[in-house]
């Protein structure tokens, strides 16, 4: 959610302490957390970790009438839910970032190229975890207690980023808020909750913090927010006098802003209706198989004597537990056995269920290759299938690359703050894709092209390092050079 009244925001604060307008914080955090981007984001990890809607919905409820639910304990409610949110988020992961992208700073600079370590891309991976799932995802780059520069993940469910209202463009604001709980021992209080807000602009940050208590007759009190520390974004040090320390703001509002995709959305809208619907048939159809008796015996001119069927509805569920516990139903007319066989739509819900699969990778953009596909893809073929996922990856590979960017530019006002100076410098980003190939038609085409043996090696999927391969090479061509000399008669 952007701030859309953030200059009212801003003038009520700058009008008065936080304190006199906790009013305004607090609505500012129950508008965020209610609001539809919000509720999106939680979707989409929630989905990830595999917790589905499926997952409130319960298969033993059922209506009486119209109005009236009953609860039958004697049916099944199992979960069928799949995981495919999971794989398609993963499988977009590891196409991007699997392998680290090449990173090249020129001139070349060791003091920058410092930070570009496994941990850089680690983070990255998550955070393009977190901008897959919620649209969003934010760095945050910092100075950690040893003075060091630091950088991690802070979620997008947390921030509430404040632009200069114009163009939405630069960033001027962030308040970010979070919740920890607190243990009271009072009896009256159901749930007590420590609200920390920090409001974070160019220079500096201040913490807020107000209590929330929820009592047991339902009654909300929201404390005041009071200001707990104010503070520059980091120190630097004086080397002659270690104690000596001076305030240093970044200039700029740190947080780097991992986007998605243009609209900032989360994967999961795009197929979150087709995933629920597979979740319930699968789950239905599993249900039924639990419940359902092979054979039920209808016994005829045999009532049940202890089935009272003045109560219809109470008989019915006595019908359906001895249904399923004694496979026989007892009936009233004419004597005689019949054997009546359930049967259960199999061809029907393997129809839907296929359909479903294909239509949430169609529209999750994913790449889907059968049992049957699976070996028999030509490299014409396995680049088809992967056409809709670098479709969907480039916006937020054009992301990554300006994060990478901006993270190395604040590591620069570091360092040059830090008495180490960093000339003007350009970054050139190339990501290293990941897919499956058809190896074998790749060496061919490769050993046919008239490209230098350098632009072969770069492109052979058995080599990882091109320099140490040439290296090898020239070795080996110098020994066999050696081994098969010819010998000069002796005289």
């Amino acid at each position: 959610m952007y701030l859309t009244k953030s200059d009212e925001i801003n003038r009520q604060l700058e009008a008065g302490s936080v304190e006199s307008n906790s009013q305004t914080l607090w609505n500012l955090i129950d508008d965020d957390i209610n609001s539809k981007s919000k509720k999106e984001m939680k979707e989409g990890e929630k989905y990830y970790i595999n917790e589905p809607d499926i997952d409130s919905h319960d298969f033993r409820l059922y209506y009486k009438n119209k109005s009236e639910t009953a609860f039958d304990y004697s049916a099944s409610n199992i979960k069928a839910k799949g995981s495919d949110h999971t794989l398609l988020v993963d499988q977009k992961k590891d196409y991007i970032i699997g392998k680290n992208p090449t990173v090249t700073i020129s001139p070349e600079n060791p003091d920058l190229e410092d930070l570009l370590t496994d941990k850089l891309f680690e983070e990255l991976r998550e955070q393009v975890q977190g901008a897959s799932n919620k649209g969003v995802e934010w760095l945050h780059p910092f100075v950690n207690e040893s003075g060091e520069f630091d950088y991690t993940i802070i979620s997008a469910i947390e921030c509430v980023p404040s632009y200069e209202t114009q163009y939405l463009r630069t960033l001027e604001k962030m308040y970010r808020y979070y919740s920890t709980e607190i243990i009271t021992g009072r009896g009256n209080v159901t749930e007590e909750l420590k609200f920390t807000l920090e409001i974070w602009d160019k220079e500096t940050v201040k913490i807020y913090e107000a209590i929330k208590t929820t009592y047991s007759t339902g009654k909300i009190e929201k404390g005041t927010f009071v200001l707990v520390e104010e503070r520059f974004h980091f120190n630097t040090f004086n080397t002659t006098n270690p104690d000596s320390r001076t305030g240093q703001g970044w200039g700029l509002v740190p947080f780097i802003k991992l986007k998605n995709n243009n609209k900032e959305k989360s994967d999961l809208i795009k197929y979150k209706g087709l995933i629920d619907g597979l979740n319930m048939i699968r789950s239905k159809g599993v249900n039924t198989l639990a419940d359902i008796q092979e054979i039920i015996y209808v016994i005829k001119g045999y009532a049940d004597r202890n089935e009272n069927t003045s109560k219809q509805v109470d008989q019915a569920e006595r019908v359906r537990t001895k249904l399923k516990t004694q496979k026989i139903a007892f009936v009233d007319g004419q004597g005689g056995v019949d054997a009546i066989q359930a049967e259960m739509p199999v061809e029907a819900t393997e129809k839907i269920i296929g359909i479903l699969k294909e239509e949430i990778y169609e529209y999750g953009q994913g790449v889907r290759v059968s049992k049957d596909q699976a070996g028999n893809q030509t490299g014409v073929g396995l680049t088809f299938q992967y056409s809709a996922l670098e479709t969907k990856a480039k916006p937020l590979m054009r992301s990554i690359k300006q994060v990478i960017k901006e993270l190395i530019g604040f590591y620069a006002i570091f360092l040059n703050k830090t008495d180490k100076r960093v000339p003007d410098y350009e970054v050139d980003i190339t990501f290293n894709t990941s897919m499956i190939i058809d190896e074998a038609q790749l060496v061919d085409n490769l050993m046919k092209s008239n490209a230098s043996l350098k632009t072969k090696l770069k492109n052979d999927p058995f080599v990882e390092d091109v320099e140490s391969e040439l290296d090898q090479i020239k070795e080996e061509r110098l020994s066999n050079t050696e081994e098969f000399e010819p010998v000069e008669d002796a005289e």
